[in-house]
């Protein structure tokens, strides 16, 4: 399978679980009045519904950013977040200057 293969199957996911959100939403609001307990199955259904697409995100942002679809376990590259910040920086607060 390829990386673009693998991006247009989460994109496709990720579609219809955004209308599964899009139809509880719905259900919840026309059903809130007359059958509340019926609403509150239907707000852990919309719960699971968001859950499911934050992992889809996840799992996307990693395949987008990677470049490989075969390891999907990083969604940064090697340094990004451990990469030391240079001696340009100024060592007090912001808004001091040196004289």
């Amino acid at each position: 399978m390829t990386n673009e293969d693998v991006i247009i199957n989460l994109s496709q996911q990720l579609e219809a679980a955004a209308e599964r959100i899009k139809e509880l939403a719905e259900g919840i609001t026309a059903m809130h009045e007359v059958r509340p307990m019926v609403c509150e199955n239907y707000e852990s259904f919309l719960l699971d519904e968001v859950a499911h697409v934050q992992i889809l995100a996840l799992d996307l942002t990693q395949v987008v950013t990677e470049g490989d679809a075969d390891n999907v376990d990083e969604a940064f590259g090697p340094g990004e977040l451990t990469d030391v910040l240079g001696e340009d920086e100024p060592d007090g607060p912001p808004g001091e200057e040196d004289e």
